[in-house]
């Protein structure tokens, strides 16, 4: 009996050429604020992943820029916009839903991080590969009511191996927090509702993911 061929889709996106050559962590002086001293700082993945996109798909060059831009620069401000488009108004309340999932299902219910991942993967992700489009995803890492919403995360897809004998899945990944490095998440989908096996290339906590519809 044949056995189906491992599917390879690649994108025309190259992080270390398309994505950004810095890492996702940004500083405001907290006396801008009014919390104090010293610096906070914090992340803007999902703005960083949408600028990659939009300017990948207009054949337009990324800034050269070695370091994060300083808040209050105009780059900064566009940076945080876009991260905000990323989010609001319904991407944030998603991200809320589905880290209060369980991984695994209640008995008699098939409602859970993994069955919704492979439903994403299945109906919109892997199509939208196939056309060459890069997919801005939502890694989910935080985990129950009481889990800090900030720790999930907001990447690029940009390729995947399928293998439709195993189930076994890679994407790969622009992850603006390793800048040019190849990153990838893996999982199974052979039985979704007693879990996916999700894991990261690069060692960070993963449960599943959505499709972000932005580009």
């Amino acid at each position: 009996m044949a056995t189906a061929k491992t599917e390879e889709v690649s994108t025309a996106f190259v992080p270390r050429k398309h994505g950004f050559k810095f890492v996702n962590n940004f500083a405001i002086d907290k006396s801008e604020l009014g919390v104090g001293s010293g610096k906070l700082h914090f992340g803007l993945c999902g703005g960083m992943s949408l600028y990659a996109l939009r300017a990948f798909g207009k054949g337009e060059k990324m800034p050269r820029v070695q370091k994060p831009p300083a808040a209050g620069t105009p780059h900064f401000r566009e940076l945080f916009r876009l991260q905000t488009e990323t989010l609001l108004p319904t991407t944030w309340g998603r991200f809320l839903r589905w880290q209060i999932r369980p991984d695994k299902p209640p008995i008699g219910n098939r409602y859970c991080v993994g069955t919704s991942t492979e439903g994403q993967w299945r109906r919109k992700l892997r199509g939208r590969l196939k056309k060459g489009e890069p997919t801005i995803l939502g890694l989910i890492r935080s985990k129950g009511p009481k889990g800090d919403p900030s720790q999930n995360h907001q990447v690029l897809a940009i390729g995947y191996r399928w293998s439709p004998a195993t189930k076994d899945l890679a994407i790969s990944l622009y992850d603006p927090n390793h800048p040019g490095v190849p990153v990838e998440i893996t999982m199974n989908f052979r039985n979704p509702a007693k879990g996916i096996r999700p894991k990261q290339s690069t060692g960070e906590k993963l449960r599943g993911f959505f499709v972000i519809d932005k580009g």
